[in-house]
Order: C-alpha cells, then structure tokens, then sequence
C-alpha cells in the first residue's frame, strides 16, 4: 500500500510541473495519460505470487525489458506525457528495490 501511495504522490508532482511548466490546453487528457501509467503493474498478473512485499518488481516485463520504449517515446508524440509517468513509475520501483 505505501507503494501505490507513493506511485500517486509522484503522479500528482508529475501533473503539477507538467502544468507548471507547459500549461497544455488539454490538461484533463494529460492526467488521464499520468494516472493512467499505473496499468504498468499488470504485469503484477505474470508473476507467482501475485503479490510479494519483498519481490523487486523490476523482474517484471513492463518494468525491465520495455524501458527503452518508454525513453524513446517519451520525447515525442500524443502519449509522451504517459511515458513519462511510466518512467516514473520504473524509478520509484528501482528505489523500492534498494531500500
């Protein structure tokens, strides 16, 4: 649970300096594509257990190996404000892993 509450905390910085700094017309889109990066930890369903406090969720496809995507995509395009949130996400999930 402090997990997703920190995974929306960061979402809601995300918005706000996305907001700050870029004012987009179409703000609501915006934060549907920021929210919207949590669908991430579906892959959550390819792993046995489901759920494991102490398992690194950076073994997970959608946390690892799609990373470059989410980098490449990130500078361009109608959904880059979701990769951004996506890398994000990955980041609070590599300091998950080291604490």
């Amino acid at each position: 649970m402090p997990n997703l509450v920190a995974h929306l905390i960061a979402d809601v910085v995300l918005l706000a300096v996305i907001y700050r700094v870029k004012k987009p017309a179409n703000f609501h889109w915006v934060a549907w594509q920021v929210f919207g990066s949590n669908i991430l930890d579906i892959d959550h369903f390819l792993a046995d257990p489901f759920y494991d406090p102490s398992r690194c969720s950076l073994v997970h496809p959608l946390h690892s190996w799609a990373v470059p995507i989410y980098v490449v995509f990130s500078f361009y395009g109608r959904f880059k404000y979701f990769f951004w949130a996506a890398l994000l996400h990955v980041i609070l999930d590599a300091l998950d892993c080291l604490m």
